[in-house]
């Protein structure tokens, strides 16, 4: 299965892009890793650049339960 793409529009800035695709602009480190080429481009990004997404990572889940009654 590939990666979904994203298409930059005129001003994208990846963090805006990591917390619109993933609710977390920390995702910029792994769009990074999956387009070492986006290093070299401007904050702002240009239209038209193609972005692969690369999945998120599993939310941990917790099982306990907390009373608050103690």
């Amino acid at each position: 299965m590939s990666e979904p793409i994203y298409i930059t529009v005129d001003g994208d800035m990846l963090d805006d892009i990591a917390f619109r695709v993933y609710g977390d602009e920390s995702m910029v480190t792994a769009i990074l890793d999956a387009n070492p080429g986006l290093v070299d481009q401007p904050l702002n990004l240009s239209y038209g650049i193609s972005i692969k997404l690369p999945a998120a990572p599993e939310k941990k889940t917790s099982n306990s339960i907390t009373s608050v009654w103690g």
